[in-house]
């Protein structure tokens, strides 16, 4: 288990470290491991900081074989003058950690750590002062998580930045600090230093949005084409293909919120920056069509640069065939409603985004067509600080709603439920 999943460490553990004055953000790694003596588990925990290595041991239960000394859990040899065996161990007070208990072990006191094989099972061992000394007991199902805590105790040792801070840290370029990518997931993405929001992977929007293992993909086959023969184009579409695993900027496909069917469609600024090209004009105006067919609403988060310059006069003329998609779902007398993200400028917002029955926003999303710089040369005034905000477009009228992240879920079921859901009627 990494950062990005130290939220499942036991509240236990978590209260301990407060009991040591550790903070949460002070964490670096933390592993969930196991003890096996004769076939019996006991469960164990490792938390590591920039300063010390803690181990937990959870309480005994019933069945449950615990070994302090000799072979086993934190097991040491260490003596002390007169020949009797230190115990390593705190014994946990307060209610959250009652029945636990830990060792910490000063990373600057341990000269080396390693891991060894035993029959059947492995021993993290550690040497200090150069006494040697075995302080875990896991199973081989453990070894992998152990091992990469290993690693980057070895690194930080050396002065390094462990393998996994680099995997769990994300860097904010709104307040421009480095955050935990764990604890900003489970924010659904946004940065807990400013508020600020990141942008959101097609998959991560799926599972904030739908409901489990409903989406069905539509369109995932539709060939891509250099209609202009624009010179290095596919080089760029095979390598965001590659960076993103998506076949295109935008995804389309059926899903249920609540239950209740809908036409879902999600921009990727991975992607190229979610321009329109010929592929994602085509896979809107198809979600589009098919919708009409199976009398299904249609919510579609959108986010771009805008018309997609390798394409010229090809990807301008997504603008009117989406729209045009856009007026037969109207006629159909079903609900379309758009999501502004940031940014979503250029001929998106010239088009479909702003056709929506409903226009919702997310927070501080950038909304525009020409830029900043381009609107001021012409119209030789100085526009205000907030211009091309959310903010700015709900004060005047353009965006219906800004809704937060965490509440987008339950506004798109109350549309949904205050347009009679399935096959939704304006």
């Amino acid at each position: 288990m990494d950062m990005a999943e130290c939220g499942k460490m036991p509240p236990e553990v978590y209260g301990y470290l407060r009991g040591r004055n550790i903070k949460e953000q002070d964490v670096l790694y933390t592993a969930e491991t196991d003890l096996d003596i004769e076939g019996n588990f006991a469960d164990g925990y490792l938390v590591l900081t920039k300063d010390v290595l803690g181990i937990f041991q959870a309480p005994a239960k019933e069945g449950d074989v615990r070994c302090f000394r000799g072979c086993g859990f934190a097991a040491s040899d260490k003596r002390d003058p007169e020949g009797e065996i230190e115990d390593p161990w705190e014994e946990a007070s307060g209610t959250e950690g009652e029945g636990w208990r830990a060792e910490f072990i000063s990373l600057e006191a341990l000269d080396r750590l390693w891991i060894e094989n035993c029959v059947g099972c492995n021993l993290l061992v550690g040497r200090q002062e150069e006494q040697e000394r075995c302080l875990l007991m896991f199973t081989h199902l453990k070894k992998r998580k152990v091992a990469k805590l290993v690693r980057g105790v070895e690194q930080m040792k050396k002065g390094e930045t462990p393998e996994f801070s680099q995997e769990a840290q994300e860097y904010c370029p709104k307040c421009g600090r480095m955050v935990d990518r764990g604890r900003v997931a489970k924010r659904k993405y946004i940065c807990y230093e400013c508020e600020s929001y990141f942008r959101v992977k097609v998959p991560n929007r799926i599972r904030m949005v739908a409901d489990p293992h409903t989406f069905e993909p539509w369109f995932t086959d539709m060939p891509m084409r250099n209609p202009l023969a624009y010179e290095g184009y596919e080089e760029k579409i095979t390598a965001a293909r590659e960076k993103t695993g998506l076949d295109e900027a935008v995804v389309v496909g059926q899903c249920k919120v609540f239950g209740e069917d809908i036409v879902l469609g999600i921009c990727d600024s991975r992607f190229l920056m979610a321009s329109m090209g010929q592929v994602v004009g085509e896979k809107i105006t198809a979600a589009l069509e098919r919708a009409v067919e199976k009398r299904l609403p249609v919510f579609l988060f959108c986010c771009s640069g805008g018309a997609r310059m390798q394409e010229g006069i090809i990807s301008l003329m997504q603008m009117a065939k989406t729209s045009a998609a856009v007026r037969k779902l109207g006629e159909a007398g079903l609900l379309y409603c758009t999501v502004l993200t940031d940014p979503t400028t250029g001929g998106v917002t010239a088009s479909f985004a702003m056709l929506g029955d409903i226009i919702l926003s997310e927070p501080r999303a950038t909304i525009g067509f020409a830029g900043r710089r381009v609107v001021e040369q012409t119209t030789k005034k100085k526009l205000p600080e907030d211009f091309q905000s959310a903010e700015f477009l709900l004060e005047h009228g353009f965006v219906d709603a800004i809704v937060p992240r965490n509440e987008m879920r339950q506004t798109l079921e109350r549309l949904l439920r205050q347009h009679g859901g399935k096959g939704a009627m304006l």
